[in-house]
């Protein structure tokens, strides 16, 4: 699955991963992004 990230980016393939990434940062900083999360 990894290896699809040596192919041409597609946004809509690398918009949710990288939304999914913010998610977990602001779930480790704290409940005060958490509350932005939702």
């Amino acid at each position: 699955m990894f290896q699809n990230l040596n192919l041409p980016k597609n946004p809509q393939l690398v918009k949710p991963i990288e939304d999914s990434t913010k998610r977990k940062a602001n779930i480790g900083a704290g409940t005060e992004n958490r509350n932005s999360i939702n």
